[in-house]
C-alpha cells in the first residue's frame, strides 16, 4: 500500500498539479506571458487527446463571471478543444451555444428586431415559432441542421428534444420549446412560450440545468409568468431573454421587472457565459447577458 501511494505521488500528482495550474492560469485571463500561455495550451491539448480530464474528473471550467470567455484550445490538427460550454446572447430570442462538438443557434432574428446579428455560423439551428423574430434562417451561414417543430433530433453528439407548446385544439402548436443536451448539461430554450407550462410540459422539461426564458411579454412570458415557470422547472441557471433594451424594436418590459419578481440582485450583464456541469451553482441563479453588438 505504501509503495502504491508513493508511486501515485511521484507519477500522478505532478500531472494533476500542472493540469490545475494551467486551467487556472488560462481562466484568469492573465496575459503577462505569451510563452506560458502557449505552454499551457500545448500541455492541456496533450491531456485532452489522452482523455485524462474525463478520467480524473477535475473541474476544467467555470461559470465565468469575470474574464468573459471559455478557454479555447486547439489540438495538433487544429481542432478546437473547448474547456466549457460557451453561451452568447445575440439579442431577442437568439443565442449561440458553443460546445466541443457543435455550434447551436436558437431563433435567429432579423434586423427588423433591432438586433444586427450578421451572418452566424452554426451546425444546428432551432426555430421555436414562425414569427419573423424567431425564424430568420437567412442570418445563418453554412448548411446547418434546421430543427423546426417537436420531435427528437441528434447531430454531432448533441441531443435535442422539441416540445410542442401553446397548443390550440385542431391547430398545430404555435411554439416549440427545445431541450438541448450537450457537454453533460441540459439546456431548455422556451422560445416564444406564452403561458406557464402545463404539468405534461414540465415533465418533458424536467432536470434542466440552464433555462433560457422570455421575461418581457409581448406575446411571450412576462416577468410574473417567467417566475412561475422557474419555480416549476427548478433550473440551476436562469438566463432571461426577450426584454427591453436600447435597440429592441418590440414593446417589451424591462428586465428590472423580472429581477424584482424573482428577488434577484441587479448585476452587471456579462458578454458571455462559460459553464460546465461541475461549476453549476447549488441554488437557482439569475445571470444577465449583454447582447452582442
Amino acid at each position: 500500500m505504501v509503495g502504491m501511494i508513493r508511486e501515485y505521488a511521484i507519477r500522478v500528482l505532478p500531472i494533476l498539479f500542472a493540469y490545475y495550474y494551467c486551467n487556472t492560469f488560462l481562466l484568469s485571463g492573465d496575459d503577462r506571458s505569451e510563452s506560458l500561455h502557449s505552454d499551457c495550451r500545448s500541455f492541456l491539448s496533450l491531456l485532452h487527446r489522452a482523455s485524462l480530464p474525463n478520467q480524473i474528473q477535475l473541474t476544467i471550467g467555470s461559470v465565468d463571471l469575470s474574464s468573459g470567455g471559455a478557454p479555447l484550445l486547439t489540438d495538433s490538427s487544429g481542432h478546437a478543444i473547448l474547456l466549457a460550454m460557451e453561451l452568447i446572447w445575440l439579442g431577442s430570442f437568439c443565442f449561440r451555444i458553443r460546445s466541443r462538438e457543435a455550434i447551436i443557434v436558437t431563433d435567429p432574428c432579423p434586423k427588423g428586431s433591432g438586433y444586427a446579428i450578421g451572418k452566424v455560423a452554426a451546425d444546428i439551428v432551432t426555430v421555436s415559432s414562425d414569427h419573423p423574430d424567431n425564424s430568420n434562417l437567412a442570418a445563418v451561414a453554412g448548411a446547418p441542421l434546421v430543427i423546426w417543430g417537436p420531435g427528437e433530433y441528434e447531430k454531432a453528439q448533441v441531443l435535442i428534444t422539441g416540445i410542442a407548446t401553446d397548443r390550440v385544439a385542431g391547430e398545430a402548436a404555435k411554439n416549440t420549446a427545445y431541450v438541448i443536451e450537450t457537454e453533460n448539461l441540459r439546456i431548455c430554450h422556451l422560445g416564444r412560450l406564452s403561458h406557464v407550462p402545463t404539468s405534461d410540459e414540465v415533465e418533458e422539461m424536467s432536470g434542466v440545468d440552464l433555462l433560457l426564458v422570455p421575461v418581457g411579454g409581448d406575446g411571450a412570458l412576462d416577468a410574473t409568468q417567467a417566475q412561475e415557470t422557474i419555480t416549476l422547472l427548478e433550473p440551476k441557471l436562469i438566463i432571461p431573454m426577450n426584454y427591453a433594451t436600447p435597440i429592441a424594436k418590440a414593446k417589451l418590459d424591462p428586465v428590472d421587472s423580472f429581477l424584482r419578481e424573482t428577488g434577484a440582485p441587479a448585476v452587471e450583464p456579462l458578454p458571455r457565459l462559460s459553464v460546465n456541469h461541475s461549476s453549476l451553482p447549488h441554488e437557482p441563479t439569475v445571470v444577465l447577458l449583454d447582447y452582442k453588438r
